[in-house]
């Protein structure tokens, strides 16, 4: 701002008004004293009394009143602002800056219609200045109106295309249109020009990212947010996620501990949704213990508002009861689970899983089918199904569920299938296979109880003693007390 234009420009205004120039330099003197206070040390009470002083021994220049209400804006008293920025304009209606700061100022007022009259205005004054297009784009984005918006987006940038922010608003109207890409391209421009300024577009960038499923993304722009502004519990919270979603749950156990650590935590409003993250993550590392306690916690926290948070701690809660023998409470979190979510797969197989321990055979059957309609690609609703079928001695059907979850890369009980699929061929009398499959399944679960058993019964049928007694005796080592009667009994 170039104080002896200002000084010259008052005088000549003033002449006629007995303005003397002693008064004009004193006036210039507080003015300038308010434009330090304001812009660099940030010190807007005490630039309020400068302007004050100022526009005293000079009340007829526009740029106090454009200060002054710039100062009550930053100090968020919106009306005494536009009360300035009015007084100003009578002064001098042709300085294009204050329009368009008035209508900056009108649409964080959210009175669009007049913002938008205040930069056709300042349009006519000077029709290449690109501040009036961003904000005529932001208008128009507030109002959804975004092809509009895009047009004016653009030509702003076209004008000048060295303004961090312009690339900001646009980011903005690029992610209410789930137009990610474009956003995210925006958010790299603006780190570009203005790195100081890095940490509102990264956050912005993890938000876009979390939306739209770019878990490594998140991982890249969280991890620099966080090494600027430390203690973010939105962008730690994504991190979790993204961590656990790309499978690295040991990572994100160890960020959630750390965050569960700070002393802020309590008092964030979602906390409970850390806990999710990490039960998730303790059960995919087979921690059910830890699992079973952050699910408890986590339900406990979880406002009765969020049902689908609610009902994520319930599915986890299905699977840990159940390993720990809580059979009604795990039936009762999967059904919580089905009236929230009718079509969840994995609450359909824990209630099949339950009704099989409880030897209710057909009820597995029909929930483990619904399981497999709803989750085709799950092997454990096969081999659950398939040893239900056996039961029922439905030995074909239980034969090709058997066969189907055995053949499955994602089957966590893989060394059931190898159960089932030697009891099925020891049915058939196909011993040799039968022993085939029980052999394979102990060279892979070499600590498996039953799959000795069986396969002592395999060559037990088959009259090689030596051999059965053999599978007995390492059974009854492996603590299987019923081998450990049967070996009793026949090999001594």
């Amino acid at each position: 701002f170039c104080f002896i234009f200002i000084i010259q420009s008052a005088y000549a205004q003033n002449s006629n008004k007995t303005v003397s120039l002693e008064d004009s330099l004193i006036s210039m003197s507080h003015g300038r004293k308010a434009h330090k206070n304001l812009f660099k040390l940030e010190d807007y009470q005490t630039a309020l009394l400068e302007c004050d002083t100022a526009i005293k021994f000079n009340p007829k220049i526009d740029y106090f009143h454009a200060l002054k209400a710039i100062c009550y804006e930053r100090l968020k008293n919106y009306a005494s602002a536009l009360l300035e920025y009015n007084e100003s304009i009578k002064l001098n209606s042709f300085e294009i800056t204050t329009f368009i700061d008035r209508s900056s100022l009108l649409i964080k007022m959210k009175n669009y219609q007049e913002a938008y009259e205040g930069l056709i205005k300042a349009k006519s004054i000077d029709s290449l200045n690109p501040y009036i297009y961003i904000y005529m784009g932001l208008i128009q984005k507030e109002q959804r109106q975004y092809k509009l918006a895009f047009i004016n987006y653009d030509r702003a940038i076209l004008l000048k295309n060295n303004i961090p922010f312009f690339y900001r608003y646009r980011t903005e109207a690029y992610y209410e249109l789930n137009k990610d890409s474009l956003a995210l391209i925006d958010v790299e421009k603006g780190i570009a020009l203005k790195p100081s300024n890095m940490v509102s577009y990264l956050y912005l960038a993890v938000k876009i990212c979390l939306r739209s499923h770019r878990f490594q993304d998140i991982i890249k722009y969280g991890n620099s947010y966080l090494q600027l502004k430390p203690n973010d519990y939105f962008v730690q919270l994504a991190l979790t996620e993204a961590y656990y979603q790309l499978g690295n749950n040991q990572e994100a156990i160890t960020i959630t501990n750390a965050v569960e650590s700070q002393p802020s935590f309590k008092n964030e409003k979602e906390n409970y949704k850390l806990y999710y993250f990490r039960a998730a993550a303790k059960l995919e590392l087979n921690d059910y213990k830890g699992a079973d306690e952050d699910a408890n916690t986590g339900i406990k926290l979880t406002p009765l508002s969020d049902q689908d948070e609610l009902v994520g701690f319930y599915a986890i809660r299905m699977q840990t009861a159940g390993r720990f023998g809580r059979y009604k409470e795990a039936r009762n979190d999967a059904e919580a689970v089905i009236k929230r979510l009718p079509d969840n797969g994995m609450a359909y197989l824990a209630i099949g899983a339950i009704d099989l321990k409880n030897r209710n055979f057909q009820s597995a059957i029909d929930n483990l089918s619904k399981a497999i309609e709803f989750v085709p690609e799950d092997a454990m609703s096969y081999v659950l199904r398939g040893d239900a079928e056996f039961a029922l001695k439905q030995y074909e059907n239980s034969k090709s569920d058997l066969l189907k979850g055995f053949s499955m890369s994602n089957n966590p009980i893989r060394d059931k299938a190898f159960i089932g699929l030697t009891l099925i061929f020891e049915h058939e009398k196909d011993y040799k296979t039968a022993l085939s499959y029980a052999t394979q399944g102990i060279q892979e679960f070499p600590k498996s109880t039953d799959l000795y058993s069986v396969r002592g019964r395999v060559y037990y049928i088959m009259n090689e003693q030596e051999a059965a007694c053999r599978d007995l005796k390492s059974a009854k080592e492996l603590g299987g007390k019923y081998e450990a009667d049967e070996y009793a009994k026949f090999c001594k």
